[in-house]
């Protein structure tokens, strides 16, 4: 029939007719030909690689062999410094190569980064000093030979390329190296615009280690995703299946190497800058530095949160903070008093910004009418202090930003100060703003969407509704941008009372909000409600349950607290018997306000937090040189 479908027919490859079997069974046996084929050629290239690469490499030895080494004085181990004798060697510091220098010879002392052999005659060095780097290059060239070939005319012989190719990665070496301009920019480097000619080669230290616990081009790499909520992250950098990645508790394990890291000195020079700027700002505005004991006779915040040690025949605590003592320094009359210093809170939290031990920066500080007063000192505090990181560390944020690269921190000269109440309805009009740029009425509505979207993805791609496509990309891109972990949390916004404490969740959220409407990452929230302060915190006298505390926030992140304190001895022992604290175990403290005491007020600040904060770094340890946290006491 001429619509019967007609029988397909196959050959072989002299064209005549097979079977189905005997056609599949060829075009397998040729498949196989073509891929033994290959293989073959392949074995054979890379038998022909080999001998090549054998043959090249005889040739080296016989050349190094045969070689009088002509450079005998210019590379080599340094003996064991015992401080035998002192030469006045002039040493440079990588940041300090600048246009003068080029066509100049300097030394430079730096670690061993990174090698690259080009071959026998050359190789690339990557010089690593603090948080600078800068390439090194050697290449043969024998001023005797008139054959000879160099791209830099610096006599270096084959035995020296070898001693420089076998100095182990991380040794302390010190580099005589001739500075010169390359044709491009070293992007590799921190110093870009110059390059080393290597003239001389001497270890100082060298490593003993077989194999380094990782390379520093894999814990330097961007991450992809920060981890925040992780006790320790999953990603150190680099991109999904395509690099080793290195956890945030490897490189803990490894503290001492780690911290040899470009991006790790750029931190904690920060950090101290930190320091530096709040100390001077504080000494400019008549404070005076403080040294307290850290082990003390009761718990200083009262609950249980504290260490407890024994001591002697008794028993003592690590201090939780300095609170008590900075408020007997005003007591005797210190009116201004800071303090830098360890922090001890023995609270089992695995977050990503909770520490056992931190660094406190705080201050106290007497007022004559209103303890604004304090708070406007704050404010000029944190201002001076951002404005001062961003003229005077711009190179450190620079480097960190290569590894962390979140957006610059925002800031006004005039901090944003909210009252609690205020900031609490915030809270429930930026979800007000969601629901509206969603479309919907209530965040139940957003919970079906998410419901009918997972629902839609089950189907086929072309039976798919191209409007729930768009409300996913919608709801994708909000939830990115406010951070949310579900959208169920927009519940918890909503719902929060104007007495309730502000969870982790939504100090996120807040600072989000604050973000689009104020444009700062930096704020001061006022007014918080005085059952969830410390029993030491004055009550607001005209707004009943508040208090005259306030909280700072960086990037939606609590990093300091603070207060009005009480000072009448009789009103303040009556709110530590409301709080659970018995009066007995606090009495030295409760003594030093029966000789009248000026009003005052203070904070403590998280120096590790501020920084965390500042380069988005996703977790407070990186910002901690030896960081302590529930689960770990080492190195």
């Amino acid at each position: 029939m001429a619509d019967q479908k007609k029988e397909k027919v196959f050959y072989d490859d002299d064209h005549n007719v097979i079977t189905k079997e005997e056609f599949l069974k060829l075009k397998k046996e040729k498949a196989e030909a073509v891929k033994a084929r290959k293989a073959k050629e392949a074995a054979e290239r890379a038998e022909k690689l080999r001998l090549e690469q054998e043959a090249k490499k005889a040739k080296e030895e016989e050349e190094f062999n045969n070689e009088v080494d002509f450079v005998t004085d210019m590379y080599g181990d340094l003996p064991l410094n015992q401080s035998q004798s002192r030469e006045n060697k002039k040493f440079t510091k990588l940041l300090e190569i600048d246009d003068s220098m080029v066509n100049q010879t300097i030394t430079v002392r730096g670690r061993i980064q990174n090698k690259r052999i080009v071959s026998g005659k050359k190789i690339f060095v990557i010089l690593r000093q603090q948080n600078s780097t800068a390439q090194c290059v050697v290449s043969y060239y024998n001023p005797n030979d008139e054959n000879a070939k160099s791209d830099n005319k610096i006599p270096a012989s084959l035995h020296m390329i070898r001693y420089i190719q076998n100095i182990p990665t991380e040794s302390l070496v010190d580099i005589v190296g001739y500075i010169v301009k390359p044709a491009n920019k070293v992007k590799s480097c921190t110093v870009s615009d110059y390059e080393l000619q290597i003239k001389g080669a001497f270890t100082v230290s060298k490593t003993t280690k077989a194999k380094l616990p990782y390379t520093f081009e894999s814990a330097t790499r961007p991450d992809e995703k920060f981890i925040k909520e992780e006790p320790a992250d999953k990603r150190r950098g680099g991109q999904k299946d395509q690099v080793v990645r290195v956890t945030l508790d490897t490189c803990l394990n490894n503290r001492v190497y780690d911290l040899r890291t470009i991006t790790n000195h750029a931190i904690f020079k920060v950090q101290a800058g930190v320091c530096r700027i709040f100390r001077n700002f504080l000494d400019s505005k008549g404070f005076t530095e403080i040294h307290t004991p850290k082990l003390i006779g009761a718990a200083s915040e009262g609950g249980a949160s504290v260490f407890e040690v024994k001591y002697f025949n008794t028993k003592a605590y690590l201090a939780q903070s300095p609170q008590f003592y900075k408020q007997m320094m005003i007591s005797s009359d210190f009116e201004r008093v800071y303090e830098i210093g360890p922090v001890f809170r023995a609270e089992n939290s695995n977050t990503h910004r909770h520490l056992t031990e931190f660094t406190g920066l705080d201050l106290e500080m007497a007022f004559n009418e209103h303890y604004h007063e304090v708070l406007d000192l704050f404010d000029e505090l944190f201002v001076t202090l951002f404005t001062e990181l961003k003229t005077k560390y711009a190179y450190e944020i620079s480097i960190v930003q290569k590894q962390f690269p979140v957006p610059d921190f925002e800031f006004l000269p005039k901090s944003l100060r909210l009252n609690f109440k205020d900031a609490v309805k915030l809270l429930k009009d930026e979800v007000v703003y969601i629901k509206q740029k969603i479309g919907v009425e209530t965040v139940d509505d957003i919970l079906k969407l998410l419901s009918d979207i997972e629902e839609d993805e089950k189907k086929k791609a072309k039976n798919r509704s191209k409007k729930l496509k768009e409300v996913k990309e919608l709801l994708d891109e909000i939830k990115s941008s406010y951070d949310l972990e579900d959208y169920k949390d927009l519940k918890e916004a909503e719902n929060m009372g104007e007495f309730d404490d502000l969870s982790t969740k939504n100090e996120r959220f807040l600072g989000k909000a604050v973000k689009r409407n104020y444009k700062t990452d930096f704020y001061m929230l006022d007014k918080f409600p005085k059952a969830v302060r410390p029993f030491y915190t004055m009550e607001d006298p005209e707004k009943d349950g508040y208090s005259n505390s306030y909280d700072f926030f960086m990037r939606g992140e609590e990093i300091m607290s603070g207060a009005q304190r009480i000072h009448d001895p009789a009103l303040l022992k009556q709110s530590a018997i409301e709080h659970g604290v018995d009066p007995e175990t606090i009495q030295g403290y409760l003594d030093a306000f029966e000789y009248g005491v000026s009003p005052h007020a203070g904070g403590g600040i998280g120096l590790e937090r501020i920084v965390m904060l500042y380069f988005g770094l996703g977790q407070v340890k990186r910002a901690s040189l030896f960081p302590r946290d529930p689960t770990r006491l080492s190195p």
